[in-house]
């Protein structure tokens, strides 16, 4: 392929931010989290525009999953359920959550209650 020399495997595999490593992280979550394959899924957020979400639950567990298909930031807030969830993925830096976020373009979100 014309771009085999900038896109490969090989350089894949020395970026821990690559593709590869973050779907290897989403088989690794999909295994530890019976939420992720079982949860009751539901719409969520439906009025924010470029967003789309959806939450999903079982037994005690929750999760909200956020995708921003924006080439601009969003600003949001999230469900009150949420405001102590933990993060268990984002495709950006992001070490803490307040009850307003700030989602930078294409950024992935999903939490754990």
């Amino acid at each position: 392929a014309e771009n085999a020399n900038e896109i490969n495997v090989q350089q894949a595999l020395q970026t821990k931010t690559s593709i590869f490593y973050f779907y290897q992280k989403l088989i690794a979550l999909r295994k530890e989290y019976p939420v992720i394959q079982n949860g009751d899924y539901k719409p969520a957020l439906t009025d924010e525009g470029s967003i789309i979400a959806y939450s999903r639950s079982l037994e005690d567990s929750k999760l909200l999953s956020i995708h921003n298909f924006a080439a601009e930031k969003q600003i949001l807030t999230l469900p009150s359920e949420f405001s102590n969830a933990k993060i268990l993925l984002s495709n950006y830096p992001r070490e803490e959550l307040t009850s307003t976020i700030e989602l930078s373009p294409y950024e992935t979100l999903t939490l754990l209650q």
